[in-house]
């Protein structure tokens, strides 16, 4: 009884946001996360069999789709802070959910190069009216925690939308059809349970000038030091996966394993991780944190090629756990940071800048990481775990250097 209610209060930790307002938002992004989780994860199947693409014109078209994340972040951050974050959080979720609704129109590469285009725009656009909803909501001390739970929130949303589409999938080709459709109505209730956060989420500010986030070049050092210590993504869903059924002994079922170990890993104890990241300073010290883990993650995946099965086995189940550390903190580190260095009137324009490493990971990460192994083999998770240190090692320097321009405007202020 005991172990049991002690799993209990951590899941109710993890997942039950504190307040009206937090679980307003949690429920959001659980509807949101759930309609991602329904059509992505059978994107494939629905997209070679109902659409009739090929396997290269679905990459090529997702990949136009990631690229969009660069224009879309630094567009709808500067356009959040003078509409109102929440009016434009709704109207993005609004479009997702009639993009969806598209898709049994789709015929050909180039029709959904564009769908896909468009809705990533859409769907990175969401990013820091989000972010900047959290920073109006929630006080300082709160913001982190709060992204932290919407994490976890996203996360099982996400899994019980696959689980969804696993028996779609098995129910043959009426219930495929209608995935999109399925997406199109949780993102349209997502858009509506939005309408409802409180005005304070749709304060509009009037930033001084346009695109003052990217002249910040204190910043912009914080946001590409991150880069490489979101690394974890790529390495997660791609490099790792590839390296166990091409370079290693274990067995390739291990990979579906590992993958779910890592997405219950996030749901029961990112919250837990993000503690101590509620300021710029200890925001840089998880990142730096976050950097020695995901080092030692790249040097046990490297030894894992030089050993027999079993324990090749055991081997990368704990570089998956390691793995996994360095992502719920690298994270934590990245909302404490965005959150703690973004000024009050451009508080989306920030927030959308600095998502900037994350959409650059998601674009640039596999391909370089596929690149280097390729070429090096073992040695590429030396030289991944180098580039990581050294941008651990830069990251609180770098931070409270562009912290102090922060607090210099504050006590102007004040």
């Amino acid at each position: 009884m005991g172990l049991a209610s002690t799993t209990v209060g951590h899941l109710q930790q993890s997942l039950v946001p504190d307040g009206r307002d937090a679980r307003l938002l949690g429920a959001l992004h659980f509807a949101d996360a759930m309609g991602k989780g329904v059509f992505l994860s059978g994107s494939a199947v629905y997209l070679t069999t109902v659409s009739g693409l090929s396997a290269t014109e679905v990459g090529l078209g997702l990949s136009a789709a990631g690229a969009s994340g660069f224009v879309a972040s630094l567009v709808f951050g500067v356009v959040a802070d003078r509409v109102g974050a929440a009016r434009l959080l709704a109207v993005m979720l609004g479009l997702q959910a009639l993009g969806f609704l598209c898709y049994p129109l789709v015929g050909g590469p180039v029709a959904f190069a564009v769908l896909a285009t468009a809705l990533g725009f859409a769907e990175y656009g969401g990013g820091p009216p989000f972010g900047a909803i959290v920073g109006r909501l929630f006080d300082a001390d709160h913001r982190v925690r709060v992204r932290a739970v919407m994490r976890s929130l996203f996360n099982l949303g996400f899994s019980a939308g696959s689980g969804l589409t696993a028996l779609a999938v098995l129910g043959g080709d009426t219930l495929l059809r209608a995935l999109p459709f399925a997406t199109s109505a949780l993102l349209a209730a997502s858009a509506v349970l939005t309408l409802r956060l409180p005005a304070v989420g749709n304060l509009v500010r009037q930033p001084k000038r346009f695109f003052s986030a990217v002249r910040d070049g204190r910043f912009v050092r914080v946001v590409l030091l991150s880069a490489p210590l979101a690394l974890h993504a790529s390495i997660i869903l791609v490099a790792l996966p590839l390296w166990i059924v091409t370079r290693t002994s274990a067995p390739p079922v291990l990979v579906p394993v590992l993958l779910v170990l890592n997405t219950v890993c996030v749901v029961l104890f990112q919250v837990w991780a993000s503690r101590g990241a509620e300021t710029v300073a200890g925001a840089a010290r998880v990142a730096r944190r976050s950097g020695a883990w995901l080092v030692a993650g790249c040097l046990l995946v490297a030894v894992a090629a030089l050993l027999e099965s079993t324990v090749a086995t055991v081997v990368i189940c704990g570089a998956m756990l390691v793995l996994t550390l360095s992502e719920l903190q690298q994270s934590s580190s990245a909302w404490g940071l965005a959150h703690g260095l973004a000024p009050e009137d451009a508080l989306a324009e920030y927030l959308g800048t600095f998502n900037l490493h994350t959409v650059a990971q998601n674009v640039f990460g596999p391909a370089i990481l596929v690149a280097t192994l390729g070429a090096v083999g073992t040695w590429g998770w030396v030289v991944v775990a180098a580039v990581v240190s050294v941008a651990a090692l830069l990251m609180p320097m770098a931070a409270a250097a562009a912290d102090i321009p922060r607090t210099a405007r504050i006590e102007e202020t004040a």
